[in-house]
């Protein structure tokens, strides 16, 4: 029950995302990925920078860049989602479109731009507030 209770909320959080951004151009992707990151006090400043830094390193990675081109479409689109309790969510990196290297690098430099936030509690939802 707990389980399917998470996956109603992170569906219903995906779908804010698509209510409350601005229209934008649509374009044909392999894949939408969210990465929804807990920045709650239950991790610690260290565990997030880990987190952070290795989604940056990802980014950044030869590897990642091939796996990219190497779908149907060549490209993604990602969005950085951080939230701790139910009024604390942040967007760091709004959705962007990867299509090869220098988009994913761009990525990455964004997301290691933004700042390190942590809030009290522990909830997905609520809405989502671009930074």
């Amino acid at each position: 029950m707990v389980r399917l209770n998470q996956c109603a909320i992170v569906a219903l959080t995906v779908l804010s995302l698509f209510i409350h951004s601005p229209a934008q151009a649509q374009s044909e992707v392999d894949l939408a990925l969210v990465l929804a990151v807990d920045i709650s006090n239950s991790m610690d400043l260290k565990e997030q920078e880990l987190q952070r830094q290795g989604f940056v390193e990802a980014f950044r990675s030869p590897l990642v860049h091939k796996a990219i081109s190497s779908g149907m479409l060549g490209r993604i689109a990602v969005v950085y989602l951080e939230w701790a309790g139910s009024p604390i969510q942040y967007i760091p990196v709004p959705w962007m479109e990867i299509g090869g290297s220098e988009d994913a690098l761009s990525f990455a430099a964004r997301l290691s731009q933004a700042p390190v936030r942590r809030g009290p509690r522990t909830s997905i939802s609520g809405p989502s507030t671009p930074v």
